[in-house]
């Protein structure tokens, strides 16, 4: 290996942040290949997500279409279904629909948390590139230890929020 030449990558328990020192001579380093698997499966989820998004459509406030089939989607929360009451991610998908086609207002109604979901799985697009990137040049994966707790925290706040609003409001439609 010629002084010029960087060191592998080498993998780092999730705890341990990564070092841009050579990897112990006991340590195998992971193969670019396997570094990347998460990067490449959180980036075409996201794809996925933000097409699935595009193409289907809200109509009548709760019905999931394809319009271009002319194909209803059924819905999907059994929760709701068995027990009367919405379940904490009732909406998002309605929510993700009516971002994708510019009606925010229309998306808050359905999920307020949808907005922030949304937003994560956009942010997931441009991240994981940039991070595939970083992987080929050689480079360790960039982490946002602090951030994703933060994130991870506002996402479950407002989750079991907006739940139990829909939970009360239910019930007290009842």
């Amino acid at each position: 290996m010629s002084s010029t030449a960087k060191p592998p990558i080498c993998a780092s328990p999730p705890s341990v942040p990564r070092a841009a020192d050579p990897p112990a001579p006991d340590k195998p380093c992971r193969p670019l290949a396997a570094q990347s698997l998460p990067h490449v499966t959180y980036l075409l989820l996201a794809l996925a997500v933000a097409a699935a998004s595009s193409l289907l459509d809200v109509q009548d406030a709760d019905r999931v279409v394809l319009p271009q089939l002319g194909i209803t989607i059924p819905a999907t929360c059994r929760f709701r279904q068995f027990t009367g009451v919405p379940c904490p991610g009732c909406g998002l998908t309605r929510a993700f629909i009516s971002l994708a086609h510019g009606r925010l207002s229309a998306a808050w109604s359905y999920h307020p948390g949808g907005i922030l979901f949304f937003a994560l799985v956009l942010f997931q697009i441009p991240y994981r590139v940039w991070q595939l990137v970083r992987l080929r040049r050689g480079q360790a994966a960039h982490r946002f230890a602090v951030a994703d707790r933060w994130v991870l925290a506002s996402l479950a706040v407002v989750m079991l929020a907006q739940w139990a609003y829909a939970v009360i409001h239910t019930w007290g439609a009842r």
